[in-house]
């Protein structure tokens, strides 16, 4: 992207950004936020922009120095560690409840053994290292709590 005072050159993201997952977003604000030649207001609004958006993932530690930035070196409010606190929690349990999947798929004999086939894969964990459908469901849900947190 270019940088300019001229808004009517950014006028696409208002009707590309709702279409965009938050994550996905924030790469292009950052990616404009670091251009040499961007003015000082621009370069303040940009990282409120960011603030913003990510305010309300769980990537906690990220955000607060976004807040720290975004506002003159305050600290965050408490509800910062709050919330950082409830993530980790929150990850360890599901570390802990997805650690016997977890262990099948680092098994390589395993992994090289799986096909393209989904309902077949399903089967041949069950039967071979008594995966449950819980268990895989409890696995997309802790990807997709990582992906929230920024663990990509």
């Amino acid at each position: 992207m270019a940088n300019t005072t001229d808004d009517s050159s950014f006028a696409f993201l208002t009707q590309l950004l709702p279409h965009l997952d938050r994550h996905l977003i924030y790469p292009l604000l950052e990616h404009e936020s670091n251009a040499e030649d961007i003015p000082a207001e621009r370069y303040s609004d940009l990282r409120l922009a960011i603030f913003n958006l990510l305010k309300n993932t769980n990537m906690t530690d990220f955000v607060a120095d976004l807040y720290k930035d975004t506002y003159n070196g305050q600290s965050p409010p408490a509800e910062f560690e709050k919330k950082r606190s409830s993530v980790l929690t929150t990850l360890q349990k599901y570390e802990e409840d997805s650690s016997h999947i977890l262990d099948v798929l680092e098994d390589q004999d395993i992994t090289t053994q799986l096909r393209s086939d989904k309902i077949a894969n399903l089967k041949f964990l069950a039967d071979e290292r008594q995966v449950t459908q819980a268990e895989v469901d409890l696995l997309y849900t802790f990807g997709r709590f990582r992906y929230e947190c920024g663990q990509y």
